[in-house]
């Protein structure tokens, strides 16, 4: 069945959950149930109107999955061609899920990845969770906003539809972004203590140039300092 021509995101969402607490076993419904309460947070109703309701639970279902078991720095992602028969859901759009530590400017940097390989985004979901896993990484509760957990990036990407060769390309090319952002952002405060560094050695001992460069130049490096080194 469609979505109702009207349908209010809150309606859809408890579309969904009714479907998993229909489908799933016991053990599963109110974590699942708690991961799609979450997943559409943010996004906008005119996207998930173009859903069917049943593709929109299997959606969210198949990102469950792979969300379910993570080793923590691991990113688990997933490019496919969903097909009813063997993914639960179907769209004629290629699918990207990804899950991972949560950083700054990792959105950003997929959709830019993917632009570059020659794609266009249609759709982005990308909500934070704050989880809690076991020790072999098995998830075991998703906490409220404020809560203690680990911040997880939840994205589903859906783009032109690619041949299954490029499949593999996607997730590779993803996976090392992914990589990259976390380098950056973990090189971040240590990059940004050399520079202030660097600006008290220059105060305590100033080179000899011209007062107007050197009042210049520190001023440059006092402005990157302050919240402008991204």
């Amino acid at each position: 069945m469609e979505n109702a021509p009207h349908a209010t995101a809150r309606e859809m969402i408890e579309a969904v959950v009714a479907r998993i607490h229909e489908r799933l076993p016991e053990a599963q419904r109110e974590l699942a149930a708690a991961f799609a309460e979450h997943y559409f947070r943010g996004t906008a109703v005119e996207d998930l109107a173009e859903l069917e309701h049943a593709n929109l639970y299997g959606a969210v279902l198949a990102h469950f999955n792979l969300a379910y078991q993570r080793r923590p720095g691991v990113p688990n992602l997933h490019a496919y061609n969903p097909q009813l028969e063997q993914h639960g859901w179907q769209s004629t759009h290629t699918v990207l899920e990804a899950v991972c530590d949560d950083s700054p400017f990792l959105v950003d940097s997929i959709r830019m990845a993917i632009n570059r390989l020659g794609q266009t985004c249609h759709l982005i979901v990308h909500p934070v969770f704050r989880i809690v896993r076991d020790d072999a990484g098995h998830l075991v509760g998703i906490l409220d906003d404020g809560d203690e957990g680990a911040r997880e990036a939840v994205m589903h990407f859906e783009i032109d539809r690619v041949t299954d060769e490029m499949l593999e390309e996607l997730e590779a090319t993803v996976r090392d972004v992914v990589a990259k952002v976390r380098r950056v952002v973990d090189d971040w405060k240590p990059m940004r203590e050399r520079l202030e560094a660097h600006i008290a050695e220059i105060e305590a001992s100033p080179p000899s140039l011209p007062d107007g460069e050197l009042e210049e130049s520190l001023a440059f490096l006092r402005w990157i300092a302050d919240d402008n080194f991204t």
